[in-house]
């Protein structure tokens, strides 16, 4: 029991000072403007975008690969099944060629592909080859699904949408530019307080009313016209409101509830950290 009371003490007197020491350390001011702890980036990526739309780890790691992967190509009238094939294996990808939906635009895995291309990414390399192939009225294309590359018919691809909410509150903030500043008169302040003899001055300002608060666009205006913006220049012909079946978006609290493919919300995410840019 004296031994067990013993080292009770000796803890408590550890654990004291590791905390003051703790203390003292927090207390030492920065030598810099801003320091950042060791770990900052991968606090940063943990704590992730919020209320933005991000990708599976999985999907992520697809999206990497066609993105930080470049090769150089010279098909000469290769047939797309190799082609594909090639591509996969240089990238360790796992693919997934609906060949069934493909076929269906006239697309079968004996297509002759022409192309040379010098150091690109090979997203880039997939995007130019299925055009090779495709119609320009029944476009094929490409998308990351669990952690595997489908090549399928827009369609088919059109079929995977998920559900996203982005805030959009520090958007539906109307800035007034006031271009007009206010008349700064001090003759007529003075020959009024000379008017108000020993008991000082009038209180009038010196300042003229100047330019009133111009008109503002009130929520509603904003809302809509942000929904516009992302309408006409995100996929603009698969929204619902404008007789497509891919899109929708609904509005509530100041976010936007939007449903659509990854490829789309990747790019509404960065047409809004666009206009977020231009704004700031």
């Amino acid at each position: 029991l004296l031994r067990a009371y013993d080292k009770s003490l000796k803890d408590t007197r550890i654990g004291v000072v590791r905390e003051f020491t703790a203390n003292r350390q927090a207390m030492v001011p920065p030598a810099n403007l801003v320091d950042y702890p060791d770990d900052w980036a991968d606090i940063s990526r943990r704590r992730g975008d919020q209320l933005e739309f991000s990708e599976t780890p999985m999907n992520r790691a697809v999206l990497a690969t066609l993105r930080d992967t470049r090769l150089p190509v010279n098909f000469q009238d290769a047939a797309l099944e190799d082609v594909l094939t090639f591509l996969g294996q240089f990238a360790n990808l796992e693919q997934d060629v609906d060949w069934p939906s493909l076929e269906e635009l006239g697309i079968d895995p004996e297509a002759l592909v022409t192309l040379r291309l010098t150091n690109v990414p090979l997203e880039t390399v997939y995007d130019r080859v299925l055009e090779e192939v495709s119609d320009p009225s029944a476009q094929a294309g490409w998308a990351e699904h669990d952690g595997v590359l489908t090549i399928a018919s827009d369609d088919v691809l059109r079929r995977n949408t998920v559900l996203e909410i982005y805030d959009i509150r520090d958007l539906l903030i109307d800035v007034p530019n006031y271009d007009n500043a206010p008349e700064f008169d001090l003759n007529t302040i003075f020959q009024q307080g000379g008017q108000g003899g020993g008991g000082g001055g009038g209180g009038q300002s010196p300042f003229g009313q100047g330019q009133q608060d111009p008109l503002r666009a009130d929520r509603e205006e904003l809302v809509e016209g942000l929904r516009d913006i992302i309408q006409s220049n995100v996929d603009p012909e698969g929204w619902e409101d404008l007789g497509g079946e891919t899109g929708t978006i609904q509005e509530l609290n100041g976010n936007f509830v939007i449903t659509n493919t990854p490829k789309n919300h990747r790019a509404i995410t960065g047409l809004l950290n666009k206009l977020r840019s231009v704004r700031n």
